[in-house]
């Protein structure tokens, strides 16, 4: 057992040196796939933060009348409270509002002609219905206008779904050349090393045994691939982030070590699976014999 898998490594290495140019090309070609699909990959999990937090942050804001009494701010409180999804209210009057914004604009506003408004924050559920929401609101007496951002929320969602479907396409669309690439890479060891393979048939040699150092070139191309296209990644994706981080720091973006993960996840799951695949029936292809 242990003779024959040497064995099987020493033709995996032989076969090879022989192919050298055809092994580079492959690998070459393959590292730009993994690579581009790796980046595909990062931009959908970070899409996906972006859309979640957005959900799980999505804030009203609601208007007052003016010159509302005391009981009748309560009478509101109390029916925005009513509504479902609704998870917690927070009011600002409109004397803090102008007293926030000439402090941020550093200018001597004047209190006593404050044009600003009442408003209510309310904080609702994730996934809920703001249109519903925006229409039960408005209902309420004493709610002058409500903001809800609707389309903003609905744009991001459909953005997302839309990314979703183009990340499907991508990952069968990539397939295609990766499986080309490893189906001629492996035909064209077979053409070199004909006879051999010829030989071992008529000894007896059984179909895996000659199959697996074929396998095991493409396995190795597909490792050596990810290897050099995770590294690199990491190094540009670890700076990208940190650029966003510091231009725009409200910006949720994925860290760097779940991305990572996701993406070897997928790549190595790929690309075993492609080059198993390509691999076998390339060589099914030129072997005619029976039994395992």
């Amino acid at each position: 057992m242990l003779t024959n898998t040497r064995r099987i490594f020493k033709e995996t290495f032989q076969n090879i040196s022989t192919e050298k140019g055809n092994f580079i090309a492959t690998f070459v070609t393959m590292s730009v796939i993994f690579l581009m699909l790796e980046f595909f990959g990062a931009y959908f999990i970070n899409m996906q933060k972006l859309n979640d937090f957005i959900k799980t942050n999505i804030q009203i804001k609601v208007y007052l009348k003016p010159s509302l009494s005391v009981e009748k701010m309560e009478e509101v409180q109390k029916g925005i409270y009513a509504i479902n999804d609704v998870k917690g209210i927070k009011y600002k009057s409109k004397d803090v509002a102008l007293q926030e914004m000439s402090q941020e604009l550093k200018l001597q506003l004047d209190m006593s002609d404050n044009p600003l408004s009442d408003v209510i924050y309310i904080n609702v559920d994730e996934n809920v219905n703001l249109g519903e929401i925006k229409t039960q609101l408005q209902k309420i007496d004493g709610i002058d206008q409500v903001d809800v951002r609707s389309d903003f929320v609905e744009k991001v969602s459909r953005f997302v779904k839309g990314l979703n479907i183009l990340t499907i396409y991508f990952a069968i669309g990539a397939s295609i050349p990766i499986f080309i690439l490893i189906f001629n890479f492996v035909n064209a060891g077979i053409a070199l090393r004909r006879n051999d393979i010829e030989i071992m048939t008529l000894v007896g040699a059984s179909r895996w045994y000659i199959k697996m150092p074929f396998i095991l070139e493409g396995l190795l191309n597909v490792f050596l691939s990810s290897v050099v296209t995770l590294g690199l990644f990491y190094f540009i994706y670890s700076n990208i982030s940190q650029g966003i981080a510091m231009v725009l720091p409200l910006v949720p973006v994925a860290p760097i070590k779940y991305v990572m993960t996701v993406n070897l996840s997928i790549v190595a799951a790929y690309g075993i699976i492609i080059t198993v695949i390509a691999s076998y029936i390339s060589v099914r292809k030129y072997i005619k014999i029976h039994g395992d």
